[in-house]
């Protein structure tokens, strides 16, 4: 009987009976909860059709009275799903009036065990506890009493036995079906929190790798198509054709063309596989290959005066990937946009930073057609600093000693991009 409510948290049988939750009155009532008084009314007839009940001598009243009270007990249980405080109230007044009018009855008692144990699972804690607690005091001063009144040991302890059965036991079992369902909810709250916080981050690593394939297809195809249309932009600004010239851009683009497509199967390479070689997605480039960089963009027609202070040491991978990818991107922006055509790099190598410098004179190409762009170069560089706890700056500063501005040789002339790139984890 008690385990009754427990058996809801199973599976599909359950909703195979489900028909016996529907709600009547405004969700007062149950069909489950009616059918459920309904039994309790048949077992109480056939146990008063047996005679077995016992009057006591205040009982007023024909013995059919006794059914009385355990209409009003099977009323509260008709009602415990839907107001359990009112059906605690109407059982226990049913309760006290079969107690203390008619006689004990057998049936009305163990209907009422039912209406204690649907208050301590179903009703409120401070009910629940409540009711235990009160009936715990009932049973210990009722068999303190008897004992006082008998002076028999034995008497006051069937008392507190027949106490405890038929008021204890059910509030008991209740009590205990409730902490099970209390702990079955936290742990459902919790798996659901587990759940959440798991598709969180799974998003949370899609936005960072969709964001990490963006800064290499930006750095490793871009930074090479821009080379590419930089040199044909030049040669179709051309007043006249000069076939060395043209030789020589040509040039520059097949080897950016080629290398462009190399580092883009690499790419798709790493994207098939799954596999990731560095950490990075890619085999990664490392500051010892500046100068081929600074070679390129000479190729290409920018004057590069490369520096490189302190002592390199070996650096954390990642360290050398950002530092080279910022060299890379400054140097792409200087090719589009330096006038003069000309640009500065300076590596210096601290103990506990890298320091990366990259200017160039900020006037815009006015020459030929437009030379096509990102504008997300700034953002990604930015990104990569910020992934190894460094900074990165770019804006208008002053020239370096010796260099040219924009026309004005003053001292807001230049683009710089400044970068610290923290050495946690260096090795050697």
């Amino acid at each position: 009987m008690y385990a009754r409510h427990a058996a809801t948290c199973c599976d599909g049988r359950v909703r195979r009976w489900g028909w016996l939750e529907r709600r009547l009155w405004s969700g007062r009532l149950s069909v489950g909860g009616l059918l459920w008084a309904g039994g309790h009314v048949l077992l109480g007839l056939l146990l008063w059709g047996l005679g077995l009940y016992s009057r006591l001598p205040w009982a007023v009243g024909p013995d059919w009275a006794l059914l009385l009270p355990l209409l009003g007990v099977c009323a509260g249980i008709a009602l415990r799903s839907g107001r359990t405080g009112w059906a605690f109230a109407v059982a226990s007044v049913s309760a006290a009036a079969d107690l203390l009018v008619a006689g004990p009855f057998l049936g009305t008692w163990i209907a009422y065990t039912d209406v204690l144990y649907a208050t301590a699972a179903l009703g409120g804690r401070r009910l629940a506890y409540g009711v235990t607690g009160a009936f715990l005091a009932v049973v210990v001063a009722v068999s303190t009493a008897w004992l006082v009144y008998s002076g028999s040991l034995v008497e006051a302890l069937q008392v507190v036995a027949i106490l405890a059965l038929f008021t204890l036991t059910p509030l008991q079992t209740g009590l205990t079906v409730r902490q099970y369902r209390e702990r079955a909810d936290l742990e459902r709250r919790r798996a659901g929190e587990v759940a959440r916080l798991a598709e969180l981050d799974h998003r949370n690593a899609m936005a960072a790798e969709r964001a990490r394939m963006a800064r290499e297809l930006h750095d490793v195809v871009a930074n090479r198509l821009s080379a590419v249309a930089v040199q044909s932009t030049g040669a179709l600004a051309l007043p006249d054709f000069d076939p060395e010239r043209v030789r020589g851009v040509l040039e520059v683009v097949r080897r950016n063309s080629v290398q462009g497509l190399a580092e883009m199967r690499d790419i798709i390479g790493v994207l098939r596989s799954g596999e990731d070689v560095d950490g990075d997605g890619l085999v990664a480039p490392s500051l010892g290959e500046v100068g081929a960089l600074a070679d390129t963009a000479r190729a290409a027609g920018l004057e590069v005066e490369l520096a490189v202070r302190g002592e390199a040491g070996e650096l954390p991978p990642a360290v050398e990937l950002a530092g080279y990818r910022i060299v890379q991107e400054s140097l792409t922006n200087a090719l589009r946009y330096a006038e003069p055509r000309r640009a500065e790099v300076v590596l210096e190598y601290r103990g506990d930073a890298l320091a990366v410098r990259v200017g160039n004179p900020a006037g815009e190409r006015r020459d030929g057609p437009p030379v096509p762009g990102g504008g997300v170069g700034v953002a990604g560089m930015r990104e990569r600093a910020s992934v190894l706890g460094g900074t990165l700056a770019a804006g208008r500063g002053a020239a370096p000693p010796g260099g040219s501005g924009a026309g004005d040789g003053g001292a807001e002339a230049w683009w710089w991009v400044r970068a610290e790139l923290p050495l946690r984890g260096r090795v050697g």
